[in-house]
């Protein structure tokens, strides 16, 4: 501990004026805010360089994609393999008490640099990865180096607390969605009673989304879709079964994914790589016959089914669940937020073409609703981050029964999210 006389001061006073215990959560605000607004703008521009790629120079794309996701597999493995996957099940590992050594291993500075580094080649490869994961580990592992920073001046705090706080300012800076982020934070990361520190945790998210605005402007995630200002209970009956639907598809996401997992873990390290290579060469063999939306993030999905007119194709409906299931699935760091998002939208939207065209924007919006639901069984964080993203106060009530009847569906094939599955896992890896 730093025990200088300008230090002792510095601490006393604070601590006199009861500043002192907000201060590292503060600071975890503003340095996860600008990280992840900076990430956000690494990610989006890699991902909009890959697709100029692909388009201009496809052959090089059969050799260079593959190279990519097994460099970044490779990356992953012999740097910081605690960068693998989503990151948010290795947050909620660490958050809990009988697990919180576990930090050494995935919220260590090498693996906020890994992380970015192969989510990003993924990225360019074609991958279908999100960003919003990986964010909410970046943010925690930023966390864990302010506690430490900071209790090297004396100043202690909990640190399940510390990174439950950061993992929801990486969740509010990411999507731009303060409120889901703290929703998150109760509804899926902590395990405590809030009152135990609401006030700390609300000042880290409201911190980091200011930050973020500050940097990158108060933008929505998804921008205004037009949504029917009116329901009939044919129309909420209508995003009632398409929401079902799609909990029942997000759940039956998460099953096929873990058990991938499992399964890819269970191979030799020289297939892993063999493996990762294949994906690669997939992504690119899809996008010759399918085009961008069918891989990458899914975003250009979402603005498709929301903004645009014309058909969704059933192809990419099929592609928008199985390209994000073949990317995570080889270890490479990336999340399942955005693919989530997007196999739901494209889901409702086509459900849209076969009943009533005219409902295609709030189906869509259902199906995103509701298939994040299947795969996190958090449908409240899935409705408010919709909701914030679009800001579409009029369809508030049809994304509230999307919420409910979701969480209905996703029960069916499975009690428990991905998340906690991955969870388990770890904790059986790291017993």
């Amino acid at each position: 501990m730093v025990n200088s006389p300008i230090v002792s001061k510095i601490r006393l006073y604070l601590k006199d004026k009861h500043y002192i215990d907000n201060l590292p959560f503060i600071s975890v605000g503003i340095v996860a805010g600008t990280a992840c607004c900076f990430y956000a703008i690494l990610f989006a521009r890699v991902e909009k360089a890959g697709l100029s790629f692909l388009k201009e120079y496809l052959p090089y794309g059969v050799l260079v994609s593959p190279f990519l996701f097994i460099l970044s597999l490779l990356i992953v493995q012999k740097i910081a393999p605690g960068a693998s996957g989503s990151g948010i099940p290795q947050v909620m590992a660490c958050a809990e008490k009988s697990h919180s050594h576990l930090a050494y291993l995935f919220l260590g500075f090498r693996v906020m640099v890994v992380k970015i580094i192969s989510s990003v080649l993924v990225m360019f490869a074609g991958g279908a990865i999100g960003r919003e994961g990986p964010s909410l580990q970046i943010s925690a592992a930023i966390a864990h180096k302010i506690g430490l920073i900071f209790k090297k001046v004396g100043v202690t705090v909990k640190t399940d607390q510390l990174y439950i706080a950061g993992a929801a300012s990486g969740l509010a800076a990411a999507f731009n969605t303060p409120i889901g982020g703290i929703v998150y934070a109760i509804e899926e990361l902590s395990h405590e009673h809030m009152r135990k520190y609401k006030d700390v945790l609300l000042l880290s998210v409201v911190i980091a989304g200011f930050t973020a605005q500050l940097l990158i402007g108060n933008y929505l995630y998804l921008g205004y879709p037009k949504v029917l200002s009116t329901f009939s209970f044919s129309m909420l009956l209508t995003v009632s079964i398409v929401s079902f639907l799609a909990g029942v598809f997000g759940s039956l996401f998460s099953m096929l994914l873990t058990s991938l997992i499992k399964w890819r873990s269970s191979q030799t390290f020289n297939q892993q790589l063999i493996i990762a290579g294949m994906v690669g060469l997939s992504m690119v063999v899809i996008f010759y016959f399918f085009g961008g939306r069918a891989i990458f993030s899914g975003n250009e999905s979402i603005n498709f089914v929301l903004f645009e007119h014309e058909d969704i194709p059933f192809t990419e409906s099929i592609f928008r669940f199985v390209t994000p299931l073949l990317t995570s699935m080889t270890g490479v760091a990336g999340g399942i937020f955005a693919p989530s998002l997007s196999a739901g939208a494209v889901f409702g939207g086509l459900m849209a073409q076969l009943a009533d065209p005219s409902l295609r924007t709030i189906l869509g919006l259902s199906g995103m609703i509701g298939f994040l639901t299947g795969v996190t069984r958090s449908p409240i964080t899935s409705f408010v981050l919709v909701f914030e993203m679009t800001d579409r106060h009029s369809a508030v009530l049809g994304m509230m029964f999307a919420a409910f009847f979701s969480s209905l569906g996703s029960n069916i094939l499975s009690d428990k999210s991905f998340y906690e599955n991955s969870v388990e896992l770890i904790k059986q890896k790291h017993q």
